[in-house]
């Protein structure tokens, strides 16, 4: 996914998603979206970010985003991600 996009350091990078199997249904039978997101460095730097990660999102559009660096925060998301991951809630792509 990520050489795909030319992003640099990609294979130190791990990519997952929320599997539509894995999403909440409401009663009309719509599935819940992944809208967030975001990574993690080493528990200290912490990117929240509109961008999806698309051509159009990394050259085209107009996107917004938040770096943390330090602090509780960056570490405590890295802690619920690798929790989700464990629980197979978040897995990587297929393909």
């Amino acid at each position: 996914m990520a050489t795909a996009l030319g992003i640099e350091g990609a294979s130190d990078a791990a990519f997952y998603t929320w599997p539509l199997e894995q999403r909440p249904v409401t009663s009309s039978g719509s599935r819940a979206s992944l809208h967030a997101k975001c990574a993690v460095a080493d528990g200290r730097k912490l990117l929240v970010s509109s961008a999806n990660l698309t051509e159009f999102a990394l050259e085209l559009n107009i996107e917004l985003g938040v770096l943390i660096s330090g602090g509780a925060v960056p570490a405590r998301i890295e802690r619920h991600l690798e929790e989700l991951i464990a629980s197979g809630e978040f897995r990587p792509p297929s393909g």
